[in-house]
């Protein structure tokens, strides 16, 4: 039955429906903030298909004890709709503000967001419906999460992250349901554009060409709305809201300083990902270009990009990992890309040698057995010196640039 429960609904519905629907969770936040007076408390009404995850919870400011609410035999006035899956603890409630749980934050106030993950928040009801609630036109999933955001910015609200908000939630251990192919995710990404950013959705379609000939369904129901709100443009909300993102995700993709393949001077060999993934260790391989045989088994494609970090892929086809590396003697490996410099910041110096600032160290390998990793730099030995294909040397000596000053 155990096995049955998991096949169905991704998680261990038996031991669920063993557990007392008073569930009691530790009270997590720091000691000062439940003597903090709450405007409001939300009342949390899951939902799901089995009584067990049905467990509506009321938590009281002073000592969090629990009633259970079962709305067909209770008449509830609810001011308040919250949107999550199985429990969520109370906190400050305003009329015109979305309130989105952060788990496990240390922060102890409120902050501002200008754009939530869209599986949970809190917002007062009557004004969600005022903001004419989700698009009805938008399928499946997918795309309702920017849409919600852009309509609270800037029809008027506000969306704050809640990090004193503590939910818990099931992971499935697989999707108990089928999504439907086509697409239905990218129709629904041209719709929110095309209602809610104006001029910046072109953006959106130099990425993703073939979204432009998409249909978005009949839109002009959430354009008089937008009108009939006195919704702010997209323009201010960029300027306003989400005034730090071009930094981080630039609009216009900046050019790189170097793309393709990276071959070794000394072995004649090209970097190799294999087309793997977190933990991945780099090798030498013989040259796609040079004949190689089983091409496609092959990942020797590479861009130095405008973060100074090397990720799998041609320019504006990237893969999310780069080439990392944690100490002047570790192997090089594809990590999880951060952005944030550090172990995946490098530089590629005018002795073609592959710098790692933080190790101060440069990328070395072993043509026998085709293994790369730091060491120390060297800039006379071949074995250090990696040539790539294309390189633009006005952004390469920027970055170098910026290094030294």
């Amino acid at each position: 039955s155990v096995q049955a429960s998991i096949k169905e609904f991704g998680f261990n519905m038996v031991a669920s429906d063993m557990i007392s629907l008073d569930r009691s969770v530790n009270d997590l936040r720091q000691e000062e903030l439940p003597t903090v007076p709450y405007i409001a408390v939300p009342i949390t009404l899951p939902v799901s298909q089995k009584r067990s995850i049905k467990v509506n919870v009321v938590c009281s400011k002073g000592n969090c004890e629990c009633a259970c609410i079962h709305l067909r035999t209770h008449t509830v006035l609810i001011s308040s709709l919250l949107f999550f899956h199985v429990h969520c603890q109370s906190f400050p409630f305003f009329k015109h503000s979305m309130m989105i749980p952060v788990i496990h934050c240390l922060f102890h106030l409120l902050f501002r967001s200008p754009v939530m993950a869209g599986g949970l928040f809190a917002v007062n009801r009557k004004w969600f419906w005022e903001l004419g609630g989700y698009d009805p036109g938008l399928e499946i999933w997918g795309g309702e999460q920017y849409e919600i955001s852009f309509k609270v910015w800037m029809c008027g609200g506000g969306m704050f992250d809640v990090p004193c908000s503590r939910v818990g939630h099931i992971y499935r251990k697989y999707v108990p349901y089928k999504v439907p192919s086509g697409t239905s995710l990218a129709r629904n990404l041209k719709r929110v554009a095309e209602t809610w950013m104006d001029e910046f959705a072109e953006y959106i379609y130099q990425r993703r060409p073939e979204y432009r000939h998409l249909s978005t369904g009949d839109i002009s129901a959430q354009k008089e709305l937008r009108k009939h709100l006195k919704c702010k443009d997209f323009k201010w909300f960029m300027a306003a809201v989400a005034w730090d993102v071009p930094k981080y995700y630039p609009p216009v993709e900046p050019p790189p300083a170097a793309w393709g393949e990276i071959r070794n001077v000394a072995a004649n060999l090209c970097v190799d990902s294999k087309h793997g993934a977190t933990g991945t260790e780099l090798r030498l391989d013989i040259c796609v270009k040079d004949g190689s045989e089983r091409t496609w088994s092959h990942e020797q494609l590479f861009t130095f990009g405008w973060r100074e970090d090397i990720r799998p892929g041609e320019p504006l086809h990237t893969r999310k990992f780069c080439f990392d590396a944690i100490s002047h003697s570790s192997p090089v490996t594809l990590y999880d890309c951060h952005g944030m410099k550090g172990n995946q910041h490098w530089s590629y110096r005018k002795d073609k040698t592959l710098f790692h600032p933080v190790s101060s160290s440069c990328i070395d390998c072993n043509p026998s057995e085709k293994k790369i990793f730091m060491n120390r730099c060297d800039p006379l030995s071949e074995t250090q010196q990696w040539v790539f294909e294309h390189i633009n040397m006005t952004v390469l000596e920027k970055f170098n640039s910026n290094a030294s000053s």
